[in-house]
């Protein structure tokens, strides 16, 4: 090591007497343990090494052992965390918890009602866990402006179709138009065409004014031509009030905009 005198050999001639001196490189050290501290699961242990030779140390630092767990105490599952065992350290304070499996379901009580929903505005309702009180809650839509309380059609002797549509306004504002367009479908579902127009979309404006809670019938005044024709679906329904605004009614905002399925 650095700063320690290395060894040599001096060497004399016998015939002339000259001397010459050659280096020996220093030896290994011959360690004796001095001090020794015994690591844990808790902290580092270390060894203190003395050279019996030349007296220089060394300290070595040993690493922590592992904990020695055991299972201290279980818990079954709840609808709050699954099955857990806690386990605990015999040498220290040390715990950990595994989890096995899931957790069991929600118990939930009956939907209730934070917020109604209206014609303007989404409301919202939220259900509590019977056991645990964990709490969700999910947006209501808000009302459609109408309800189509029925959709009827009729087929006469050409081939001719005509619908009438019961509507219902639902909202506090008064209805200046309504709009809507539907696609027409046979039996198994497959688009069909006006057999004069070629049209597979028609559609109806609706004038008012329509006020709140009225309803009535209306149907189109042009007939769509086609005896295979089976039923529709709407493809635009827009509702402008008297006050200017516009709404597009779709069933991804608004709920009831259908009381029954068409005919």
């Amino acid at each position: 090591m650095q700063g320690l005198p290395k060894g040599y050999i001096s060497k004399k001639c016998s015939e002339c007497g000259d001397e010459e001196t050659e280096e020996i490189e220093l030896a290994d050290h011959i360690w004796n343990v001095i001090e020794e501290t015994q690591a844990s699961c808790t902290s580092q242990g270390s060894k203190v090494n003395g050279c019996s030779v030349c007296n220089i140390t060394e300290t070595v630092i040993t690493e922590m052992i592992p904990h020695s767990l055991s299972v201290d105490r279980t818990e079954e599952a709840t609808c709050s965390h699954p099955k857990q065992e806690h386990k605990k350290c015999s040498n220290c304070n040390y715990t950990e918890v595994k989890s096995i499996g899931e957790a069991l379901p929600h118990s939930y009580g009956n939907w209730v009602i934070n917020k109604e929903a209206t014609a303007e505005s989404a409301g919202t309702q939220s259900q509590t866990c019977l056991v645990c009180q964990h709490k969700v809650t999910e947006e209501i839509k808000k009302l459609s402006p109408i309800t189509f309380l029925s959709i009827r059609y009729n087929i006469d002797s050409v081939g001719g179709v005509e619908w009438d549509f019961e509507i219902k306004s639902n909202s506090q504002k008064t209805i200046k138009y309504i709009t809507m367009y539907w696609n027409c479908y046979n039996a198994v579902g497959d688009l069909v065409k006006d057999q004069i127009t070629g049209k597979t979309n028609y559609g109806i404006k609706i004038t008012g004014p329509i006020e709140y809670g009225y309803s009535s019938t209306w149907n189109n005044t042009s007939k769509f031509y086609n005896h295979n024709f089976d039923h529709l679906k709407m493809t635009k329904v827009q509702v402008e009030f008297m006050d200017g605004t516009v709404v597009q009614i779709t069933e991804q905002e608004y709920s009831n905009i259908f009381a029954t399925s068409n005919n």
